[in-house]
């Protein structure tokens, strides 16, 4: 890595925020000038030192704060941002230390933390003015971030049709447009454009579906197996974040794939999905989420 943007998050605090900022700014300042998820590592490999090379080569660091980025904890209860070892802190102080421009980046109403709310390495943090992002406003905000991001990294010259971010087959969004139409007044499924905001970003945070794409319809998370669960369609295809006990898994499923995905019930409590199951949460819901996935896969 040489040069370029950094974007630091927490993916159970701001994963889907920091998803739709990350296409964002590629779409500005190319793919390859943006950087993130490096926590897949190589086994042996001293992560301490990959995580300070990468970030001291980069020009400006991202730090992207949700509300629950100072409280995370770890499986023992203690507080992660003052752990030494946790990827956040050594992302950040390694940014600090080196005199790297840190933009703190506040979503979902986040607030700036104090001081004295901030392990010794990341105290400095706290004096950097931070930049806000909404969901109302996210386009124009992320526009000025951008603007200021600018001073320090160059804006790609001009993307090429194979590097611009994909925003979907339009014929498919129109077909699926009309299908939905059979669902819009149900109560457990919304069709755009009457999406439930907060719901919708949730869910859009949930399955890391970024702000390119355009979500046609979202399912009600009483239908799936437990709150935490999410699916929409959005103009790429399916999306889906489903809860299995402790191993949550996120799912994507784009539209050439959705078009041969048989749909079949496998118990009363589950839904395969060409070779994915899902659970729901009631013989009636199965049901329903059945019809309703036919009818995206035929529209398809």
């Amino acid at each position: 890595m040489s040069g370029g943007i950094f974007i630091s998050y927490r993916r159970e605090d701001a994963a889907g925020a920091a998803g739709r900022l990350h296409d964002h700014l590629s779409a500005r300042f190319g793919r390859e000038a943006v950087f993130m998820d490096v926590d897949a590592i190589e086994p042996g490999v001293d992560f301490h030192e990959v995580l300070n090379q990468q970030v001291g080569a980069c020009d400006v660091l991202i730090a992207v704060i949700g509300r629950d980025w100072l409280d995370a904890v770890d499986e023992d209860g203690q507080q992660r941002i003052a752990d030494c070892d946790d990827f956040v802190q050594i992302e950040i102080a390694a940014a600090l230390a080196r005199n790297v421009r840190v933009i703190p980046v506040l979503v979902e109403g986040a607030r700036m933390p104090k001081s004295e709310e901030l392990p010794g390495p990341l105290k400095a943090l706290a004096r950097r003015n931070a930049a806000e992002i909404s969901h109302s406003r996210f386009v124009s905000d992320v526009h000025r971030l951008s603007d200021v991001i600018s001073k320090f990294v160059r804006p790609a010259p001009s993307l090429t049709p194979q590097e611009r971010p994909v925003q979907g087959d339009e014929a498919f969004t129109r077909r699926m447009q009309n299908a939905l139409l059979a669902f819009q007044d149900n109560a457990r499924i919304f069709v755009a454009p009457n999406l439930p905001e907060d719901r919708e970003e949730n869910a859009r945070r949930r399955t890391a579906t970024s702000g390119d794409e355009e979500v046609l319809a979202l399912v009600d998370f009483t239908v799936m197996n437990n709150a935490n669960d999410a699916l929409l369609v959005t103009s790429l295809g399916l999306r889906i974040h489903h809860s299995t006990g402790d191993d949550p898994t996120t799912r994507f499923i784009a539209n050439d794939e959705i078009r041969n995905a048989p749909i079949s019930k496998t118990g009363w409590w589950k839904i395969a999905i060409g070779a994915r199951e899902i659970t729901v949460s009631g013989g009636p819901n199965r049901d329903l989420l059945v019809r309703f996935l036919q009818a995206v896969r035929d529209a398809a």
